[in-house]
């Protein structure tokens, strides 16, 4: 029965994974002659001697009942110590500590099993290449583990650098695959067999083997009393480890996944504007984090299939038609019907393959064994474990947001070695993590935003908004906030659509100069009569671009267009406009009202004849009326058509476009203003602008829509100076140009086309546009509609705001009162932690 009951653990003779050959450099064992062991030793009956041998086991498992009945066989048989199968919850540490109360002597408390629910693996460690990330990773993991009152860490094959950081916290580490588990040493009772302890402890008898046993136990309690004792720390240092401690994790996560196969250097994935992605999600009813996050790189399409089900070759003729398939591959999953049908495909796509789960397992069934094999995959990458952090990421590493670094711990079949993996380049794109990941404090920050963005809700500044942040190229705080409407009816999602209003004028036409500028088929040195033709022979001909582009050419601010097509009692002139669509009436205003294609020539004729001004600085938008015609003229393309395919989808930015009602469904869409005197409607899906909306939305003063995170994209750029996906989109050289003061002299605070902050002495308060942090090197841009973009190449920080402030009127201002969108970028700004 005893045989049942009782397993031995070697622990006289078990080393620390830290190089040791000899059990006499234990820890613990340089007290076994102490005093104070020796005073107790001689206190103790043999029953007590005996039961220093025995700790018991708890599991998850076991009820209040039997933790009382455990606590109770403690305090009265005196029983060596504890050791939890798994990491303590809170109710369990209550137990630990009410355990150690009532033990007579010092009661070490010893963990086998899974350490933590929310710290990587000891393969997930151990696949990490630094040794001095893996010591720190064994230091953070020590401290946790020291938090929740455990001393002692059995457990087997425990990386060096590991264990090492575990000790310098004063973690007992022991190795139970170093020497047998039979052997002679601590004994471990089932908690739920306590009843039965006192027979135990009578039948093992007193022996010099117990004596040095006793004596070996209570070198290992005196070894717990020296440690420093847990610092808890205040509410706010906790909350700030915390965060801290999620950063930290994700690094951790991050530095283990292996690429164990990269066929033609396909990772990170290249080419996104030409390269037709599929994500396959098998046995998964609902989007996985893993398709949710490679979807934020680019446009994927997403497919589900059951293995009972037979519909497999209707899939894999869709499938075939992708350029690239990403397959997550989960614990569990690795059927012989899986494998065949990857096989199917692999012939005909590029299939990028993720595993998540045990390494080993890869080589346990004959459909696995040959899975990175010719020609089942062209990249493949080991997760050693799954979870929402590892899909995010191994997603991250597929698009290059993250490098590849990882070395497998172990062998794997013939095919891998102990030690492989390839490296992978990272930071080509932009990664999602945490602000401490990229040097913010989440304290400090999220609490900022969600303060700033609830006080505009309540006061009715806006509907809804969305909020994006990135720094140092990761994004770190990303909310949607309120709803579409008042009327409470659709909540803003993250991936929803806004009306950018003018920040049209620095994402769509300045986009297309400066991508010219570069190609060498413009220059902003030139004059406006150079490139556009609607201007030659005017007195605007000979406007410098320079001055244009920085708003000092004295051009006019604005011109009502849309009033010239109304009729004084309101009614639409139907030489201009017509509510059926037909001959020259072709050009869409709204639902239902289409506009004469010559009222695009009336339009250049009124900019042609407008007045012209002093070359003072004067905000005007006329200028980029004429852009995208420009464009279109020097690149021989269609105008968003140049756009989308040089500038927008080699980011993979689908989400920002003109005219959104022809690729997205209405809910995805955010409603601006009821235009009570042009189109007597309330905006959805069309351009809020009237000057935008008459040029057919093909304006360049407004009428693009995007998401925050594909906006984000495009502003990131700008930051790197034209750098994205590992491919310089536009020269740097230009856009460190077009983000530089150009009149500085005059106090002008404009770059080409992009606003920057003021250059009046600052006095730290929101006077200081954009605010007082913002660095002299930032730049950005507002629109109408309650949007704002900002770029700060000094502090690394990119940051988007979108909303509708403008309904269901523009004469709502609040947003501007409450400098609701310059607070928020301060907060990041007041959020850095490092100097």
């Amino acid at each position: 029965m005893k045989g049942s009951l009782i397993v031995g653990i070697a622990f006289t003779m078990l080393p620390l994974l830290t190089g040791q050959k000899s059990a006499k450099e234990l820890s613990h064992l340089q007290y076994l002659d102490h005093p104070w062991v020796d005073s107790v030793l001689l206190n103790l009956s043999e029953e007590e001697r005996v039961a220093q041998s025995y700790w018991l086991v708890s599991s998850p498992e076991d009820g209040l009942a039997t933790m009382m009945k455990s606590a109770q066989a403690i305090a009265e048989h005196g029983l060596g110590g504890l050791i939890l199968t798994k990491s303590p919850s809170e109710q369990e540490l209550a137990w630990i500590e009410y355990c150690q109360s009532v033990a007579e002597l010092p009661l070490p408390v010893a963990l086998e099993g899974s350490w933590s629910d929310c710290y990587p693996g000891k393969n997930s460690l151990a696949a990490i290449a630094s040794d001095p990330l893996r010591y720190k990773a064994g230091e953070k993991l020590g401290a946790l583990l020291r938090k929740k009152k455990l001393s002692v860490l059995m457990t087997k094959n425990l990386d060096e650098a590991v264990a090492r950081g575990l000790g310098h916290t004063h973690m007992l580490v022991i190795d139970l695959e170093r020497d047998s588990l039979l052997a002679d040493g601590i004994h471990r009772i089932r908690a739920t067999d306590a009843d039965l302890i006192p027979g135990i402890l009578e039948a093992s008898g007193p022996s010099e083997k117990v004596y040095q046993r006793s004596r070996e136990a209570l070198a290992l309690k005196y070894w717990t009393m020296q440690q420093d004792p847990d610092q808890s720390g205040s509410a706010g240092e906790e909350q700030l480890e915390a965060s801290g401690q999620k950063a930290f994790v994700r690094e951790l996560y991050a530095a283990s996944l292996t690429v164990l196969k990269n066929m033609e250097d396909i990772l990170p994935l290249k080419d996104l504007e030409k390269t037709r992605i599929a994500c396959l999600a098998v046995n998964q009813s609902s989007m996985t984090e893993f398709q949710k996050m490679a979807g934020l790189y680019t446009k994927i399409d997403h497919y589900f299939w059951d293995t009972d089900e037979d519909n497999i070759d209707e899939l894999a003729t869709k499938l075939a038609g992708y350029d690239v398939v990403l397959e997550a591959i989960y614990p569990g999953q690795e059927s012989e019907a899986l494998q065949a049908f990857l096989a199917s495909i692999a012939n005909e796509t590029e299939l990028v393959a993720v595993y998540f789960g045990e390494a080993m397992d890869l080589t346990e069934t004959a459909s696995m064994a040959n899975f990175g094999a010719d020609p089942m995959v062209d990249a493949l990458i080991l997760s050693y474990e799954f979870n929402a952090l590892t899909e995010s990421l191994a997603a991250q590493l597929i698009f290059g947001g993250i490098g590849g670094s990882g070395r497998l711990p172990m062998k794997l079949g013939n095919l891998y070695p102990k030690g492989s993996g390839l490296s992978t380049p990272g930071g080509l794109r932009l990664q999602y993590g945490f602000p401490e990941t990229a040097g913010l404090s989440s304290r400090m920050l999220i609490p900022a935003i969600d303060s700033i963005v609830h006080a505009g809700l309540k006061a009715e500044a806006y509907p809804g908004c969305q909020v994006i942040v990135a720094r140092k190229g990761t994004v770190v705080f990303h909310q949607a906030y309120g709803y579409h409407t008042y009327s409470r009816r659709i909540k803003v999602r993250k991936d929803d659509l806004y009306d950018l209003a003018s920040v049209t004028k620095i994402s769509g036409p300045l986009s297309g100069l400066m991508k010219l500028e570069g190609l060498g088929k413009f220059s902003y040195q030139g004059q406006l009569g150079d490139y556009s033709e609607a201007m030659k022979g005017s007195d605007k001909a000979s406007l410098e671009l320079k001055d244009v582009l920085a708003h000092r050419a004295g051009l006019y601010p604005w011109i009502p267009y849309h009033e010239r097509i109304l009729k004084k009692n309101g009614k639409y002139k139907r030489r201009f406009i017509r509510q059926e669509e037909g001959g020259r009436f072709n050009v869409q205003v709204y639902d239902r009202l289409y506009l004469s294609s010559s009222f695009k020539d009336k339009i250049f004729r009124t900019i042609r004849k407008s007045e012209l001004g002093e070359p003072v600085y004067r905000y005007s938008g006329l200028s980029f009326f004429l852009f995208p015609s420009i464009i279109e003229e020097l690149s021989g393309q269609p105008y968003e058509g140049f756009l989308s395919e040089q500038i927008y989808h080699p980011l993979g930015a689908w989400e920002l476009l003109y005219h959104p009602r022809s690729s997205f469904p209405a809910s995805r869409i955010v409603p601006t203003e009821y235009d009570s005197l042009f189109r007597k409607e309330l905006i959805h899906g069309y351009v809020h602008d009237e000057g935008a909306a008459l040029m057919g939305s093909y304006a360049g003063n407004a009428g693009l829509f995007a998401s925050s995170n594909d906006l984000l994209k495009l502003i990131e750029m700008y930051r790197r100076m034209g750098s994205y996906g590992g491919e310089q989109i536009i020269p740097g050289e230009v856009l460190k140009e077009y983000t530089t003061y150009q009149f500085p002299e005059l106090e002008i605070h404009r770059g080409l086309g992009f606003d920057k902050p003021l250059l009046s002495e600052k006095d730290g308060t929101p006077r200081d546009y954009p605010c007082p942090g913002a660095s002299p090197s930032s730049f950005g841009h507002s629109g109408f509609t309650g949007t704002f973009v900002w770029a700060d190449p000094e502090h690394e920080i990119t940051y988007v705001f979108l909303s509708n402030r403008v309904h269901p009127t523009r004469e709502n201002s609040l947003l501007y009162d409450m400098n609701i969108r310059t607070s928020i970028l301060q907060s990041v700004y007041d959020s850095i932690l490092e100097p």
